[in-house]
């Protein structure tokens, strides 16, 4: 699930910040993956309106599985947004606003 990896790239993400702020030369794989894993993100999103939806499985077909839950979704989200704010996994402001309509279709529905 997408999530799960998703958890441990943003771990990732911040660890090679972390190592950054205190001067040090982090592990170069950390970013590359971090990198990797939210850009993987884009690979099964569909637009629907101006918001995006995604299966709980994400990019592995599972039908009939509900769109992904406000549980769940947090941590995919949380990815997103860092890796836009260090500019890693290629998001735009069009993704970025599309994340935000997503947020407000949820939580309106």
């Amino acid at each position: 699930m997408y999530n799960q990896g998703a958890t441990v790239a943003k771990a990732m993400l911040l660890i090679d910040r972390i190592d950054r702020l205190k001067g040090n030369i982090p592990d170069p794989n950390y970013l590359i993956k971090a990198d990797k894993a939210a850009a993987y993100f884009k690979t099964f999103v569909k637009l629907s309106g101006n918001a995006y939806v995604w299966n709980y499985g994400g990019a592995v077909p599972q039908p009939g599985i509900d769109t992904e839950d406000t549980d769940h979704a947090h941590l995919d989200l949380s990815l997103i947004i860092w890796a836009r704010k260090f500019g890693l996994g290629g998001f735009t402001d069009i993704d970025m606003n599309h994340l935000v309509a997503t947020m407000q279709k949820v939580l309106s529905g």
